[in-house]
């Protein structure tokens, strides 16, 4: 994940909003993924370390996502609106 940040221009790393890293092993720790370590970086960074269940953790950012009504795509914020909200127009 690191490298892809390296590689991208400061403008493009300027448009990303969350960065979610997951199943990195100890040697890559949170702290080289933070937006300060990136020039043009202003992401909200969501990482977790590998673990014995580490199929299961693009459900868990998912899950993070929604609780903090956060977009999981685009990291802007909800997208979808929750159950039972109705879209109103105006006349």
């Amino acid at each position: 994940m690191k490298h892809i940040l390296d590689g991208m221009t400061e403008t493009e790393r300027r448009r990303v909003k969350w960065v979610a890293v997951g199943g990195v092993d100890a040697d890559a720790p949170q702290s080289i993924f933070d937006r300060s370590n990136f020039k043009g970086g202003g992401w909200t960074l969501d990482y977790m370390a590998n673990s014995g269940n580490h199929m299961f953790l693009p459900e868990k950012f998912l899950e993070r996502a929604a609780k903090a009504r956060t977009d999981a795509v685009s990291g802007a914020g909800t997208i979808v609106r929750p159950g039972g909200v109705k879209n109103k127009r105006k006349k």
